[in-house]
Order: structure tokens, then sequence, then C-alpha cells
């Protein structure tokens, strides 16, 4: 777009002093405006939570967030991969909501192909195709590469092998 992306972290606006979060949440607004930024909150749904459970402290942020996010006139992306848990009157407020679907198996095999790294020591039985079989994220391809790496340097194993990441899907099966 050609414009500054400007980030809102969790941690940029929770404050234990009453009344700060808000603050920052306007803050933020403010200079995203005044500067033309690109607003990307990431996580929102630790931001935006549905106010039918929340007390009044926490609701009074979800209303400054909602209420900066429905006066901003500049391009404000929210991400969240848990939509189910953000508060209802959020909804009215978006001008589009993409749903991304997880990867099908060649789209897999594109994630795998970018993030496996060129130096990484694979044993020949490992392959993209052969990856891009295993049903995940982008977010969980990465997560499983990692957990078969550490699991080869456990071992002492000088390349990955199907089994090492046969053993961290199985892991991060059990954790979903």
């Amino acid at each position: 777009l050609g414009i500054e992306l400007q980030i809102l972290k969790v941690s940029d606006v929770q404050s234990s002093e009453p009344g700060a979060a808000e603050r920052e949440i306007e803050k933020a607004f403010k200079t995203a405006s005044e500067k033309g930024n690109l607003l990307f909150l990431d996580e929102c749904d630790s931001l935006i939570y549905n106010r039918a459970s929340l007390g009044m402290i926490l609701s009074a942020q979800v209303n400054t967030l909602l209420t900066q996010i429905e006066k901003f006139e500049g391009v404000c992306i929210l991400a969240t991969n848990r939509i189910s848990k953000m508060d209802e009157a959020l909804e009215r407020r978006l001008a589009l909501i993409l749903k991304f679907p997880k990867p099908n198996q060649e789209q897999r095999k594109e994630i795998w192909a970018m993030l496996l790294p060129k130096k990484l020591p694979l044993s020949s039985e490992v392959t993209t195709d052969k990856l891009s079989e295993y049903e995940l994220t982008g977010g969980l391809i990465k997560n499983m590469l990692l957990q078969s790496a550490r699991l080869a340097l456990l071992e002492d194993k000088k390349e990955l092998s199907l089994d090492h990441f046969a053993r961290a899907f199985e892991a991060i099966a059990k954790t979903k």
C-alpha cells in the first residue's frame, strides 16, 4: 500500500494503572491517523474479547478499542485465529472479514519449501511432497519443523529423518 505499518500489541496497551490501557489505545489510533499509518492489531482477540464475561475495567478497555476502530478513517487490520472469542459488536465496525482456510496439500508443500532452511541436513527420505501430507496450518508447520530439529539434536543425529517429523506431528496433534 506504500504506507508505514504501525503494530499495536497487547503489551503496548496493558497496564496496572487505571485508564492507562485506554490512553494507550487512543494514542495508537491518533498516531496512526496523524501519520497515515496502517494500524495492525495482531492476536487482537486478546484485546477485543467478548464483554459479556468481563468486569468493568476490561470492558472499558474493549469499549475504547471498539470506539477507536469505528472512528478511525485509515486502514486497520486485525488478525486472530479465535474469532469466536471476539466481542460481537466488532463485526459491525469492520468493512471486510477475510477467513483464511487451512492450506491444501499443494500450498503446504510451498510452505514447507519456504520454511526448510537450505542447509538443514535432511535424510533422503524427507521431501516436501512427503511433509505436505501432514494436514497443518503454516504456524503448525513451523512448529513441527522446530520440534523435529529439537528431536534430532536430543538424539545427536546428523540429519532429520521422517521419523523425527512423524514424532513431532504426534506431539502437535496431542496439543490440539
